[in-house]
């Protein structure tokens, strides 16, 4: 599955009849889980209602007690509902169906988030970034807001300068783009200083690391002329 070769699904496959003759329910929902992240995440053979099918076996499987592997496996599912949503919207099909994708996948991301225990930061902090990232899609940028800033939160906790910067590169992005829809160059105005302000934080998480990320910091400094020029064309 690493190197996207479909061959990896005649594997996970059959590893849950094997796993049923052990009795190891924890390894059959574990192959449940690897089968549906295949059909999600190979692009050949994508096929998301297989996916959630399998995530949805492996749900099943988990014991009650086990509130990380049901808190991830949850989560997987919203990214299922996610991925329908951005699908549909590409598509142009109606503002009912779009939204009803996305809030399938919000009800999922909470429910993952609310289950995931606090100390598991190296999943808690993706499960944040992924609900920023689609309330930043439907235009709820407050909300995305929240939730990227509780994921930058858990970078600086576990030390990760460079997840911090990438979650703040996308906040600047987001109300970069943000200010493009708004009427008022007061509004706009407000909305790119947010942006400039995220993007020079960024920047200086990224120059961290003294030109292992140089191409982050490059992006960045080209988003931060961006923005300036913006600012600049602004009356007043």
């Amino acid at each position: 599955m690493a190197q996207g070769n479909p061959d990896c699904v005649a594997a996970y496959e059959e590893s849950p009849s094997i796993d049923q003759r052990l009795g190891d329910t924890a390894g059959e929902s574990t192959s449940h889980y690897s089968l549906g992240h295949a059909y999600l995440q190979i692009a050949t053979i994508r096929n998301l209602d297989t996916a959630e099918s399998a995530y949805k076996r492996s749900l099943n499987g988990w014991a009650e007690s086990d509130f990380l592997n049901r808190s991830k496996t949850i989560n997987q599912i919203g990214m299922v509902h996610h991925e329908r949503f951005t699908k549909s919207h590409q598509r142009g099909e109606s503002a009912q169906t779009t939204l009803r994708h996305a809030q399938a996948a919000v009800k999922h991301y909470q429910q993952a988030q609310t289950l995931c225990p606090p100390n598991a930061l190296a999943d808690l902090g993706p499960m944040h970034h992924e609900l920023g990232t689609l309330y930043a899609e439907v235009g709820r940028t407050e909300s995305a807001s929240e939730h990227f800033e509780k994921d930058v939160k858990i970078c600086e906790q576990t030390g990760d300068r460079y997840g911090a910067g990438q979650t703040r590169f996308n906040i600047a992005v987001m109300y970069a783009g943000a200010s493009e829809r708004e009427p008022t160059p007061s509004r706009q105005r407000d909305l790119l200083h947010r942006a400039q302000a995220y993007a020079q934080a960024a920047l200086r998480d990224f120059q961290h690391y003294q030109g292992r990320a140089a191409d982050r910091e490059a992006d960045t400094q080209q988003l931060l002329a961006v923005i300036a020029e913006e600012l600049a064309k602004l009356p007043g």
